[in-house]
């Protein structure tokens, strides 16, 4: 899995610092598991967080067609 999430960051499928906001979204809902919201909605949580914080930067989120 880290593989491919290094060779993705790498080929510019997504950009070092799309990553790196989701990333830190994603640590700080973490953070606040049992707080915010209850156990095993976490993905769900994690989810919307990043791509809110994707929003706040700047960034939109556009599906594309997928290669065949």
């Amino acid at each position: 899995m880290d593989d491919v999430l290094d060779q993705l960051t790498r080929d510019g499928s997504v950009p070092q610092e799309v990553y790196q906001v989701m990333r830190d979204a994603i640590q700080r809902t973490a953070a606040q598991s049992g707080k915010l919201f209850q156990p095993g909605q976490e993905a769900h949580y994690m989810a919307l967080a990043a791509a809110m914080a994707l929003k706040s930067t700047g960034y939109s989120i556009e599906k594309t067609k997928a290669d065949a």
